[in-house]
């Protein structure tokens, strides 16, 4: 099956549009927490044995 450049760019286009339509839809529907939690802070550790 050999397609076309304009056959090609329009499921091209189909499928780029049907990708931002699910996301757009799971976002809204889903509401996912997407922030970034804060990591601790590592306290910096000594060696045991310095001599």
């Amino acid at each position: 099956m050999r397609l076309h450049v304009g056959q090609y760019a329009v499921l091209l286009a189909t499928s780029v549009a049907s990708l931002l339509a699910g996301s757009s839809a799971m976002h809204a529907i889903l509401k996912p927490d997407l922030t970034i939690p804060d990591l601790p802070v590592a306290k910096p550790t000594e060696p045991k044995n310095a001599a």
